[in-house]
């Protein structure tokens, strides 16, 4: 199953009830999905793939959601704050 930005432009009450309704969904089907939210994929999702513009990396979530990486990516310094990625 292909979803493009499925939670776009929903509240965040329908945001976690769509990705915990992918990952039940993910135990039968193959789902991909794009996400532009960094923290919902980094709670929801088990592989992610960044596209910049002359890199990507692809791997597990914990390999490829990382400060450096996403400093690479967006041109701006991150921090870990718990669980949640914050933009400097």
């Amino acid at each position: 199953m292909m979803f493009d930005e499925p939670t776009s432009h929903q509240d965040v009450a329908q945001q976690l009830l769509l990705m915990r309704l992918m990952r039940q969904l993910s135990e039968t089907h193959a789902i991909v999905a794009s996400c532009h939210d960094i923290n919902l994929a980094a709670r929801f999702a088990t592989h992610a793939l960044m596209i910049g513009e002359y890199f990507h990396r692809a791997g597990r979530v914990e390999d490829v959601l990382t400060t450096p990486w996403l400093a690479r990516l967006f041109g701006c310094e991150f921090v870990r704050s718990g669980e949640e990625f914050i933009a400097a």
